[in-house]
């Protein structure tokens, strides 16, 4: 079975694009819905996907194949492809669109692509709001309860949402379940208590009045919560600012909060 190009791969980098971009290789024909076709460059599909790199390098059928499909519509492939060469996403990225293509990374094995989906979607849920209930249980049906992007909608609609009424009895019991694991802070000076947001990048206003409330900011939830990192090395790598608000956080401690 193939290898992968490059461990680095599990995050996407301009270091390691560019050394794909230079290296010699033919051009995959991805044939998606909507009638929409686009050639991908083999090496640039195998060095992001595990799942693509087994199937075109490895011991399988299609090894060697000129062509392949993609479980994609049109403007899904497109920023799938803008991905692949940006590292970005479209500010006008909504979430049906993201969470597809959190799903069409995780059945195809795109760990980086799955890490930047929720950076980006955490960064900008303050201010966006909840996924609406059908985007959010489709997502939570197609994917395994351990992925981030799972977990992230549980926490979202637990933290900002009434327990969502339908009939889909499992989500709103794993909801519920998410919502009686949420974190309290609680001020020691005035009792005033401010529930733990972890699925925003922002933290709920404190209107106890406590000075010490100046170190507040190091409360806000980390996307590092929700992504799902190769080995404890990465980790480390990616969770800098965490270990820092987690220091802070002590301080805190010692200060106000309990």
């Amino acid at each position: 079975m193939g290898t992968r190009v490059d461990p680095q791969s599990n995050t996407w980098t301009a270091e390691g694009l560019s050394t794909i971009l230079f290296t010699p290789t033919k051009r995959i024909i991805c044939k998606c819905k909507d009638n929409f076709t686009v050639q991908i460059p083999e090496s640039l599909l195998c060095y992001f996907s595990r799942y693509y790199n087994a199937l075109l390098r490895g011991h399988f059928s299609e090894a060697g194949s000129e062509s392949i499909t993609l479980d994609l519509n049109a403007h899904q492939t497109k920023a799938f492809v803008t991905w692949m060469y940006s590292g970005q996403f479209a500010e006008s990225s909504d979430y049906p669109m993201l969470f597809g293509l959190y799903v069409f990374a995780d059945r195809v094995d795109v760990p980086a692509m799955k890490k930047d989906i929720m950076t980006f979607i955490h960064k900008r849920s303050h201010r966006r709001g909840s996924p609406a209930n059908d985007d959010a249980v489709k997502a939570f049906s197609s994917l395994p309860d351990s992925c981030g992007l799972v977990r992230w909608i549980l926490d979202r609609f637990a933290c900002h949402e009434n327990y969502p009424r339908g009939p889909d009895a499992e989500f709103e019991n794993r909801v519920s379940a998410a919502y009686g694991m949420l974190h309290e802070f609680a001020c020691s000076n005035t009792n005033a208590v401010v529930p733990a947001d972890p699925c925003c990048s922002v933290i709920q206003a404190v209107l106890c009045g406590c000075r010490s409330h100046y170190w507040e900011k190091a409360m806000r939830g980390q996307a590092c919560a929700y992504q799902e990192h190769a080995s404890v090395e990465e980790w480390r790598s990616k969770s800098a600012v965490l270990q820092i608000g987690r220091a802070v956080a002590d301080m805190i401690d010692r200060l106000c909060w309990r």
